[in-house]
């Protein structure tokens, strides 16, 4: 469990970095996400989303989840896996729809829309509210 709360606490510090990063950025340019410190902000971001995404499916194997196209099957009894097995599948949602536009914005605007989204945010408050729940619950 502690190495999940950690995760969830790396995410929330790499999301806020990265966002401070564009925030700071000065130019909006065809490759403004690969030049520092955007580009070194967002690979942490990524190590730490899919760090914690290898945690929690360890986490849920262990619990006797199982990974069934793409969707975690958890057992019914358990609203807390439930919940971390959803944070987990928010992730791809998260690059697609929240990274994916972020990545493509062409003015400070549009990418601090973003940011201060609570799209932003969702990875890591899922995570933790999962956490939450498993610690509440007691199987943590």
């Amino acid at each position: 469990m502690a190495g999940l709360r950690d995760a969830t606490a790396d995410l929330a510090a790499s999301l806020d970095d990265l966002a401070e990063a564009v925030r700071s950025a000065s130019s909006f340019g065809e490759l403004w996400a690969a030049e520092a410190p955007v580009a070194d902000r967002l690979l942490r971001m990524q190590a730490d989303l899919f760090g914690a995404s290898r945690l929690i499916e360890r986490y849920l194997k262990d619990s006797g989840a199982t990974l069934t196209g793409g969707v975690w099957q958890v057992p019914d009894s358990s609203p807390p896996l439930a919940a971390l097995a959803a944070a987990w599948e928010s992730v791809i949602p998260f690059q697609f729809e929240t990274l994916g536009p972020l990545l493509g914005s062409r003015n400070a605007g549009d990418a601090e829309a973003i940011v201060d989204s609570g799209a932003w945010c969702a990875p890591s408050a899922a995570l933790a509210g999962a956490v939450d729940l498993l610690v509440t619950d007691g199987e943590g």
